[in-house]
């Protein structure tokens, strides 16, 4: 049985991008995400620690590798995320084995902007996928 993890979110975070403000010391330089970003990320982590799934992900998931559903419901303003196992990530493997999935989506998204499709806001749905096969010639 795959072990899974489902909950509904009374709202829908806001991006981290929008209103996000560029902060500077000295010749040091940054992005802070929103305060509205922040917020929502404050909110979602209280409500997975008041579902007792904290514990429950720790112990199903581990160090496994993990997908993750996410499925945004405009007209209520909330949102269902599902996390499911995919088992484990390998001790020892080639080189950036594991990669970080939303940084990819954001480097297609933003390549393709201009060319496929016109502004990122008319992207309903992507899907990434990882997998542990080699295409072979």
């Amino acid at each position: 049985m795959t072990k899974t993890i489902r909950l509904r979110f009374p709202f829908v975070p806001k991006s981290a991008k929008n209103r996000s403000e560029i902060r500077m010391h000295g010749a040091r330089r940054w992005i802070s995400k929103s305060k509205d970003a922040e917020r929502d990320q404050r909110q979602m982590a209280t409500i997975f620690r008041e579902a007792n799934l904290c514990s429950i992900s720790q112990t199903f998931f581990g160090d496994h590798y993990v997908g993750v559903r996410i499925v945004v419901f405009e007209e209520e303003q909330e949102a269902e995320v599902e996390i499911v196992d995919l088992g484990p990530q390998p001790y020892k493997g080639r080189k950036n084995t594991k990669r970080d999935v939303h940084g990819v989506v954001e480097s297609w998204i933003v390549g393709l902007e201009g060319h496929a499709f016109s502004n990122d806001r008319q992207v309903r749905w992507c899907t990434v996928r990882y997998s542990d096969w080699e295409i072979k010639s």
